[in-house]
């Protein structure tokens, strides 16, 4: 599954629950504000077991992405609040 399906996931399921979209706008503009804070600093996040991708949290989530030349890609959103059994 990729970041965007991911993301849109995440905003689906609060979307329902909360039988509103302003969880998901806040966290949509917390989520712009530290990819623009990517540019100042690409580095920001901690480096990951294998050297390539950098993980970063925001709220409950993990938001993994990898630097390329000249762009920045999100791999991931990881839910914390995930149990796996």
């Amino acid at each position: 599954m990729n970041a965007s399906i991911e993301l849109r996931h995440i905003f689906e399921y609060f979307n329902q629950r909360n039988k509103c979209i302003q969880y998901s706008l806040k966290l949509l503009s917390e989520i712009d504000d530290l990819v623009a804070h990517f540019s100042d600093n690409e580095l920001i996040g901690r480096l990951t077991s294998n050297k390539t991708t950098r993980i970063i949290p925001i709220r409950e989530y993990l938001i993994f992405y990898e630097i390329h030349q000249g762009y920045i890609q999100i791999i991931s959103f990881w839910d914390n609040r995930l149990i796996i059994n």
